[in-house]
């Protein structure tokens, strides 16, 4: 953000385009070296997975070379299990080489250990019952969601000054984060307090920043750290940024969506 202050101090500037990605995705290998215990096998295969946080969707695409005198049993996700551990399966995949399809539906808890490293895929055969192929699926790539939004102004203020905001919200999905940084002012009398809230069950986070006092200009900006159910819920449009003024008056307020 490039700023600078103008006439009569207002703070203005440009919001600088963020890139921006719908999903994240990742690549892995499947290796017989990765499953407990090793296999020694000739044969290996890949894994490309695409997560969708806002719809619970993952979209998968695996493939395995020829399995020679062996025919496949059994393929599924199996979790949450570390690397160099077992997990029961979770969701079974289709026989054959290349699989290509769609799981909706996913739990936040499910895509929690997605991101965390704690699911992996299992390809067994008739030679080996535990898993002839495993790779453990991580290294997600592209992993940040951004909106940019103007705040509403709540009240009719009078003379020429008017409460204004904008602000820029970012999450990433790798570290589990929410970056903001919001710039406003011209607030009608000192302000209260600067939240982000719940619409649902009114849970606030407090925005990082000194209170501004009536008509000056400044900004927030900080980050927190959320939980899968958090970043889901404002993937999904149910937080809002509010500014409050002395007295409980709701001066400037704005939901958080259209996450792109």
């Amino acid at each position: 953000i490039n700023a600078e202050y103008g006439e009569k101090g207002r703070l203005r500037g440009q919001f600088a385009r963020f890139r921006r990605s719908s999903y994240i995705q990742t690549m892995i290998p499947l290796e017989g070296s990765s499953v407990v215990p090793i296999v020694s096998t000739p044969v290996h295969g890949n894994a490309v997975f695409f997560l969708d946080i806002l719809r619970k969707q993952l979209r998968y695409d695996i493939s395995y070379s020829p399995l020679n005198d062996q025919f496949e049993t059994a393929a599924s996700l199996n979790g949450p299990a570390a690397v160099g551990t077992n997990g029961p399966v979770i969701y079974q995949l289709p026989l054959g080489s290349s699989k290509v399809g769609t799981i909706d539906g996913l739990t936040d808890e499910f895509m929690s250990d997605l991101i965390h490293a704690r699911i992996y895929v299992s390809i067994s055969t008739d030679q080996n019952s535990n898993g002839l192929l495993r790779g453990q699926i991580r290294a997600w790539q592209q992993v940040q969601y951004q909106v940019i939004e103007n705040l509403e102004q709540q009240i009719q203020a009078s003379g020429s000054v008017q409460p204004f905001a904008r602000a820029v919200s970012q999450i990433d999905l790798e570290r589990l984060t929410l970056t903001y940084f919001v710039a406003y002012g011209g607030l009608t009398a000192d302000e209260e307090s600067a939240v982000l809230v719940h619409k649902e069950t009114y849970q606030t986070i407090p925005l990082e920043g000194p209170r501004l006092p009536a008509y000056q200009d400044g900004v927030k900006q900080g980050f927190v750290y959320l939980s899968t159910t958090e970043i889901n819920d404002f993937l999904q449009g149910k937080y809002r940024y509010v500014i409050n003024t002395v007295g409980g008056q709701t001066e400037l307020a704005g939901d958080v969506v259209n996450w792109s």
